[in-house]
């Protein structure tokens, strides 16, 4: 099985790699709501990589809103990778980062 990124062609596809250093990922956030420039979101674990780009939101009002939409992003990273993966169909960034916003959004009505 080949173990390289789908979305950008690296030699290894780590969860780190995926969602936060493959250049679709990287422009993905940028060009999402949240404008995140994700090559300054490091850690050594998966779960040291999430804290490190969280913690800037912590004290804000509208902290669980902006971690929704950043799982939203995760997913939909997700979703263009297996896109590409199992239907060979290369994933719209822009289209990706909208999408991600519109189902937080959505999710967020649904709670209220």
């Amino acid at each position: 099985a080949d173990d390289g990124c789908l979305l950008c062609g690296s030699d290894i596809e780590s969860p780190i790699h995926l969602f936060g250093e493959c250049c679709f990922a990287k422009q993905v956030w940028y060009c999402s709501f949240l404008q995140v420039d994700i090559a300054r979101v490091r850690g050594q674990t998966f779960i040291d990589w999430w804290h490190h780009l969280i913690r800037p939101w912590s004290n804000l009002d509208n902290r669980d809103w902006l971690i929704r939409v950043a799982v939203f992003i995760l997913w939909q990273i997700w979703k263009a990778r297996n896109n590409k993966r199992f239907n060979n169909v290369v994933g719209c960034l822009l289209a990706t980062a909208q999408l991600a916003h519109h189902l937080a959004a959505e999710y967020t009505d649904v709670l209220n």
